[in-house]
């Protein structure tokens, strides 16, 4: 997954979204970037034990705050903007990092303003996959 911003919009690719590229032989080459088309950035992957991969990112539109994205044809298609947190009071925030926990739930730390609260903090959600 590659974060995109600044003007990406001549190249006909969402700004401030993922693309989505695979390699098939570890890592030697790469597919071209597919636009995954839904804001949001920058992209944390994993694989959860149910199969699932899981993609957070942060969402800078009304509605600001934490969202996922969930694949469960190993990238194929996504479902995507479930919403883990909503209530940023602007856009600055971001950069989650997602981990499975022994019971299957999933633990994202990231940074985000309280609301009433001018300086961003790192924040903490306990969450479970949709289902």
């Amino acid at each position: 997954m590659i974060r995109v911003g600044g003007d990406s919009g001549k190249a006909g690719i969402l700004s401030f979204s993922i693309v989505q590229t695979e390699s098939e032989d570890g890592g030697e080459t790469w597919s071209m970037p597919r636009p995954l088309n839904f804001h949001g950035a920058p992209p944390h992957l994993i694989q959860h034990s149910s199969g699932a991969l899981v993609m957070t990112y942060g969402y800078r539109l009304v509605g600001f705050g934490q969202r996922v994205a969930l694949s469960y044809d190993e990238g194929a298609t996504w479902e995507y903007d479930w919403i883990v947190r909503d209530d940023g009071p602007d856009w600055d925030l971001g950069y989650p990092s997602t981990v499975e926990m022994a019971d299957g739930s999933l633990f994202s730390v990231y940074y985000q303003k309280v609301p009433g609260d001018h300086r961003p903090s790192l924040l903490y959600s306990r969450w479970q996959l949709p289902g």
